[in-house]
């Protein structure tokens, strides 16, 4: 055959076949979350299959990409935060064709929140107060703060008192769940512990007198010009309780 070279973005033909030959480098996107999906695409124009492209990354060591496509997509790792510059060097196609190219893309991986906190102590009783603190760190910025109690009931307080209702007389579990979000760069954490609280006893008492709110509170009443007698019975749904 007729070798043939063609140097930088120039154009050459062989045989009436264009062999111009450029290529181009861009990230999907530029700035992600740590451990979140990336990719960086890699496009040719012109030449023959299959393609090397050649790359660094930070000015490291150079990485060889051989493909048969004009548009070629590889994953990038996101471990690690920090700025990734991804400088394509050279493309070379089956002919030997070569264009020195300059093209690069900049990544920048954002560090994570620190989500945590420490759960009040099991076995405390149902229908009291418990204190949730929650801790965050590792990068810098202000937080939002999404709790979540297990119960249907959440919160967006940093630091917060929550009540579990519980009737029985036995434990119930509940997982709460605490997710902390950088407001400057959209990157969150999540962190859940398992809370177990002590039912309380159902006090629920029927009457044969009309049940009414009165200054907000649940009272009989009943209307009579004399003196009237209340009848009361224990509606409580909890067994194996001690009854005064």
């Amino acid at each position: 055959g007729i070798p043939l070279t063609v140097r930088g973005n120039s154009t050459a033909s062989l045989l009436g076949q264009d062999v111009s030959l450029s290529a181009s480098i861009s990230i999907s996107k530029n700035e992600v979350c740590k451990n979140s999906l990336d990719s960086v695409k890699f496009t040719v124009t012109g030449g023959a299959a299959p393609y090397t492209y050649t790359y660094t990354i930070n000015n490291g060591s150079s990485n060889a990409l051989i493909t048969y496509s004009k548009d070629t997509t590889i994953a990038i790792p996101t471990f690690t935060s920090g700025t990734y510059t991804y400088a394509l060097t050279k493309i070379t196609d089956k002919s030997g064709n070569t264009d020195n190219s300059n093209a690069s893309a900049i990544l920048k991986v954002n560090d994570l929140p620190t989500a945590d906190f420490t759960p009040p102590a099991n076995n405390q009783c149902a229908g009291v107060a418990l204190i949730f603190n929650a801790t965050s760190g590792g990068a810098s910025g202000s937080y939002t703060y999404t709790w979540n109690f297990g119960d249907e009931n959440s919160t967006t307080q940093q630091n917060t008192a929550h009540v579990f209702t519980s009737e029985g007389d036995a434990t119930q579990s509940f997982y709460i769940s605490l997710t902390v979000k950088n407001n400057s760069t959209g990157c969150y954490s999540s962190v859940s512990r398992l809370l177990t609280v002590n039912q309380s006893p159902d006090a629920t008492i029927n009457s044969d007198a009309d049940l009414v709110q009165f200054n907000g509170q649940s009272v009989f009443k009943k209307c009579s010009s004399s003196a009237v007698d209340f009848t009361f019975y224990n509606a409580s749904t909890t067994t194996n309780t001690n009854y005064q």
